[in-house]
C-alpha cells in the first residue's frame, strides 16, 4: 500500500475519532460508561501494542481482535447515551446476528472469487486457525455496522432530516429494487478484468 495512502488512512481515522469525541462529550444526560467499553478500549489498545511490537499471533488475528474491542467499546457508547444497547438489552440478538453475519459476508467473498477485488496476505499455514480466524472476522461485520448505527443515531446525527422523509410510491420501491438487481448483476456479466472495479456496484445493489 503507497505510503501517502497510509497517512490519509491514519488521518481520517484520527478526524474521525476526534469528531465522534467531540460529539459525545457534547451530549446531556450520558450515564455511566458501562466496563465492558474500558475493556473494549483496553483490548484495541493491548493489541495495537503487540502488533507494534512484532507479535505474530496478533498480527495475524489483528482484524477480529480489534473489531471486538470496538464492538464493546461502541457498545458501552450507545448504552451511555441510550440506557440501553444491543449487548446490554439483548445479548442474544446480538449473538445470533453475529453467526449471520458470517453466511452473510460469505456472499460478498463469492464475488470476490470472480472479481478480486481484495485478498488476504499473511494467512497462517494452519486451516484450522485460518478458519477460525475467518468466521470470528465476519461474525463482527454486521454486528459493528448496526452498533456503528446506534451510535450515530444516539448521537442525534442527522436527525434535522427526520421531518422531511419522503414516502416512495410503489413504483419508486420496485424502480428500486429492479435497479439493485442490475447493479448486483453486471459485474457477473462483463469480463472479470472489468467487473473488479464495480465492486462499489455491488455495494450499493444491497442496499
Amino acid at each position: 500500500m503507497p505510503k501517502a495512502s497510509v497517512v490519509a488512512g491514519i488521518s481520517l481515522l484520527f478526524l474521525a475519532i476526534v469528531f465522534f469525541a467531540f460529539k459525545y462529550s457534547r451530549t446531556p444526560k450520558r450515564s455511566s460508561f458501562r466496563a465492558c467499553g474500558w475493556i473494549g478500549l483496553g483490548i484495541i489498545l493491548v493489541a495495537e501494542g503487540l502488533l507494534f511490537w512484532g507479535s505474530r499471533w496478533v498480527a495475524i488475528f489483528i482484524t477480529p481482535i480489534a473489531w471486538t474491542g470496538y464492538l464493546l467499546l461502541i457498545d458501552a457508547a450507545v448504552w451511555s447515551l441510550r440506557g440501553e444497547s444491543r449487548l446490554g438489552k439483548t445479548p442474544a440478538h446480538l449473538f445470533s446476528l453475529a453467526f449471520w453475519s458470517v453466511p452473510l459476508w460469505l456472499i460478498f467473498e463469492a464475488y470476490n472469487l470472480r472479481l478480486e477485488n481484495w485478498t488476504y496476505v499473511g494467512l497462517p499455514e494452519s486451516v484450522l486457525v485460518r478458519c477460525v480466524g475467518s468466521v470470528w472476522s465476519f461474525a463482527t461485520i454486521w454486528p459493528a455496522i448496526l452498533e456503528t448505527a446506534d451510535l450515530v443515531e444516539a448521537l442525534g446525527l442527522f436527525r434535522s432530516h427526520a421531518a422531511r422523509r419522503t414516502k416512495l410510491s410503489p413504483s419508486a420501491h420496485l424502480s428500486i429494487l429492479l435497479l439493485g438487481l442490475v447493479l448486483v448483476t453486471v459485474p457477473l456479466l462483463v469480463p472479470a478484468s472489468l467487473g473488479r472495479y464495480l465492486f462499489g456496484a455491488i455495494w450499493i445493489a444491497f442496499i
